[in-house]
């Protein structure tokens, strides 16, 4: 009879897991295909945790005084070029959501803490996403496969049979609508994370959890502290600003500049495009492609820096280009 209560209390607790298994699996679908969780509730939310943004009053200061403009289009990619590879997707959840959502876990999985040795710290491994389309292993070939899960990230192959999305329909995506589509795809997450959760398990009890580490993101709490500091530092508010300056001011420049005084750099044909935008601008356009054309800059200046920028700064410097732009072709 003891054995007998053993056997049942073991085949209990293992029905227990099972379900806190599943139910956590259901958690994790819902929290990441809702667009919501990576987002900022408002602009005073935003500003609470990120700090105020540079105001248009901040922008007349500091661009009074400047003038300007000039230059050559930049050749564009012939027909027969290759296309660019798709783009890679990141979303991390911002953090007064991630709050949230430990809270609304230990209230809908009470035991999933418990059981499933999960903490506070260790909850923050499931806060970054990626969306690609296509990966390939460690010796460059392929993988068909429909997500993994790689030490920090879940990772969601939209390359893959199971999504039935083509390379052309997946190019067209915006951040938006990725999400209304793996949310349409939702048993097919669900099968990604059921099947990669053990493995994400494994890796949290197997010591890997890293302290979290306020004002830098998740994904990067695996990486040396000097490599932390120097994304730190590429998210620095104050530094941001500091490198948005001049480029202010070196497009003001080019503008005002006759061709023949103006010096040749990869930089300054930029800025010449944009010249070449705000001249020809009507006032039903979009002023997207100065947008595109300040973050070129951006990236000559700073090269790698947006691979390292979070979303929400990201989106903070988006804001100060599209306000200089509604400068530029007003004048």
């Amino acid at each position: 009879m003891k054995l007998l209560f053993e056997n049942w209390r073991t085949y209990l607790t293992e029905r227990i897991t099972d379900q806190v298994f599943s139910d956590t699996v259901d958690f994790l679908v819902d929290m990441y295909t809702d667009p919501k969780n990576f987002d900022w509730a408002s602009e005073e939310e935003e500003e609470e945790y990120e700090g105020p943004p540079m105001t248009a009053e901040d922008f007349e200061e500091l661009m009074k005084d400047w003038g300007g403009l000039g230059l050559k289009k930049l050749p564009q990619a012939g027909p027969d070029d290759p296309p660019p590879p798709p783009r890679t997707f990141e979303f991390y959840l911002v953090e007064p959501r991630q709050e949230e959502l430990w809270d609304k876990f230990v209230e809908q999985v009470p035991q999933g803490p418990e059981l499933l040795e999960i903490n506070r710290d260790s909850f923050d491994h499931f806060m970054f996403l990626k969306i690609v389309y296509g990966i390939v292993d460690d010796e460059g070939v392929p993988k068909t496969s429909a997500g993994y899960f790689a030490q920090d990230e879940l990772v969601l192959n939209l390359k893959s049979s199971r999504f039935k999305i083509s390379e052309k329909k997946y190019r067209k995506l915006t951040e938006d609508k990725i999400f209304k589509l793996i949310r349409s795809k939702a048993t097919v997450v669900r099968m990604v994370i059921e099947h990669e959760f053990t493995h994400m398990l494994n890796y949290l009890r197997a010591g890997k959890v890293v302290a979290r580490n306020k004002g830098i993101g998740r994904q990067h709490y695996k990486k040396s502290p000097e490599k932390q500091e120097a994304i730190k530092y590429v998210n620095s508010t104050e530094e941001i600003q500091a490198r948005l300056i001049p480029i202010f001011k070196r497009v003001r420049d080019i503008v005002g500049m006759k061709q023949k005084d103006i010096q040749k750099s990869p930089e300054n044909e930029v800025a010449n495009l944009i010249k070449y935008e705000t001249e020809n601008f009507a006032g039903n356009q979009s002023i997207s492609n100065i947008i595109k054309l300040l973050f070129k800059i951006y990236d000559l200046e700073h090269p790698v820096f947006l691979d390292h920028t979070s979303q929400s700064n990201k989106k903070r410097i988006t804001k100060r280009f599209y306000e200089f732009a509604e400068e530029l072709v007003k004048e």
